[in-house]
């Protein structure tokens, strides 16, 4: 049965002339062959994924096509193109769904977590429990044999998963704060090899962080995401402020206490995030004592962290992690701008 309705295909690119239609034919082509796969039944992830990829390739071997004719494959026309392909995962996703209740069974996740490596299409529509399992399988045999045979599980349920969230979320973002420059990274599997002093090769979690470009990450506020067996944790702060960071900090507030006070207010009327970060032990005196909390901090971080469950399994993530972000941008514009501050003297 036909399920997707050809009136849906690249609306913005055939409405807007920059796009020659013979040159947007062919790039519909290349997706109609795979919702025609899709529609056939298939449940294969790799037939599906190299359905995708071949797409991807062809509609990049377009791009010469579109200069000779005053045109080009650019952000327009990839998210037309990335809004296409949503709207098929969508619907077979719906198919997907429709049929689990039909049978009572569960069937393949290669249609919720098709993800393309070329960067021109990704969807995120929840991790797995293979993803779980995974994480706890590499724990217990942490060595490269092991890894090698499994590769291929590491990408489908872990690694892929992780890129596709990381860039819905970094994209949504990014949309809403343009002017702010982040970029976005996932952090690899492999650990570094200066620091493999147990034998062990690989992590078991992964993360992505979105911030802005930086030499000195560490020192840097980012928001984050972290996966690992036990649980997930999400939030913004740095990996560890630097002392003389902090030391404009709370200068900041002695200069502007009222300030403070005000920004986190809102931290008293939630229960996302819990404030972290080792104190000092010798207090400083605090200039109120509403803040004293947190002005008596080596490092901060504002933090969500829950085991891991239903939660995981869903693209409602997306939207967990975009609004806490939202909420927590304050925080990021008041101690991005502190390395900017006047010294500090620091006996």
């Amino acid at each position: 049965m036909k399920e997707f309705d050809d009136s849906l295909y690249l609306n913005d690119m055939y409405d807007e002339d920059y796009f020659p239609n013979f040159l947007v034919d062919k790039v519909k082509s290349y997706i109609v062959d795979v919702v025609q796969c899709l529609e056939s039944g298939e449940r294969n992830i790799d037939t599906i994924q190299a359905k995708f990829d071949t797409m991807t390739d062809s509609i990049n071997d377009l791009q010469e096509e579109f200069e000779e004719n005053d045109s080009q494959i650019e952000t327009g026309a990839r998210e037309s193109i990335g809004e296409t392909v949503r709207h098929i995962l969508t619907l077979i996703l719906m198919r997907k769904k429709q049929l689990e209740t039909e049978t009572g069974k569960a069937l393949c996740d290669g249609y919720v977590c098709v993800y393309n490596t070329k960067g021109l299409m990704i969807m995120f529509n929840g991790f797995t429990p293979s993803t779980i399992d995974f994480m706890w399988n590499l724990r217990l045999n942490n060595r490269k044999d092991w890894f090698e045979e499994n590769k291929e599980e590491f990408q489908r349920a872990f690694q892929n998963p992780m890129k596709a969230l990381g860039k819905e979320v970094f994209e949504r973002i990014s949309k809403e704060y343009n002017k702010h420059g982040f970029i976005h990274k996932v952090s690899r599997i492999y650990k570094d090899a200066r620091r493999i002093r147990d034998g062990e090769p690989y992590r078991c979690n992964l993360w992505f962080s979105i911030e802005k470009p930086s030499e000195e990450w560490t020192s840097t506020p980012v928001f984050w995401f972290d996966l690992s067996p036990e649980e997930w944790s999400y939030g913004l702060g740095y990996y560890q402020a630097k002392a003389t960071t902090m030391a404009k900090f709370r200068a900041r507030i002695n200069r502007d206490v009222k300030k403070f006070e005000q920004l986190i207010t809102p931290l008293e009327k939630q229960d996302e995030f819990i404030l972290d970060g080792d104190e000092y032990k010798r207090k400083k005196e605090s200039p109120s004592p509403t803040v004293a909390g947190r002005y008596n901090r080596k490092s901060f971080s504002l933090i969500h962290s829950q085991q891991n469950g239903d939660e995981l399994y869903s693209s409602d993530l997306i939207d967990r992690l975009v609004n806490g972000y939202k909420f927590l941008m304050p925080f990021y514009d008041y101690f991005i701008t502190l390395d900017s501050d006047p010294d500090v003297y620091i006996p």
